[in-house]
């Protein structure tokens, strides 16, 4: 039972900080600069962001739990810790930067890791890869958003 808490518990930490880390970054470009800017079409308004990163955030959490608790390995934890790190360095190049070009090089890293993270997770535990699904059909999209302020 300690067990699961402790899992539960660094799994909560580890999404919780990308949040935090997402959150500094992407509000700093929320109240400057994106709500002014020319936005791609197909752009979601506003309020479908907080809904869609919620419900990835809570898939994530329950993805890190079970990587923990099944103890899948380390390559598997070190390419989730990478993709939640690329997640925060995105939000600080596009939104803290303003730097769209770059942010689709880093957005590019994260969709291939989180692809391979995936195809990691299948063998061991199918759960876990299909939990990261709407995560990465969700960073596809928003790379084609990247790919919109550019051109």
């Amino acid at each position: 039972m300690m067990r699961k808490f402790a899992y539960a518990l660094l799994s909560v930490l580890i999404v919780g900080l990308t949040l935090l880390g997402c959150k500094i970054f992407t509000e700093a470009g929320m109240d400057t600069w994106y709500p002014m800017a020319q936005k791609p079409m197909f752009t979601p308004p506003d309020y479908v962001f907080p809904i869609a990163w919620s419900i990835i955030y809570a898939m994530l959490i329950l993805t890190a739990y079970r990587i923990f608790y099944y103890r899948l390995g380390s390559p598997i934890i070190v390419l989730f810790i990478i993709q939640q790190t690329l997640q925060v360095l995105w939000c600080m190049v596009f939104f803290g930067m303003q730097n769209y070009l770059m942010g689709l090089m880093v957005l590019l890293m994260l969709d291939l890791t989180v692809l391979i993270l995936i195809f990691r997770l299948q063998n061991p535990d199918i759960i876990s890869a299909r939990l990261m699904y709407p995560y990465f059909i969700w960073l596809l999209f928003a790379t084609y958003l990247n790919l919109g302020f550019i051109f």
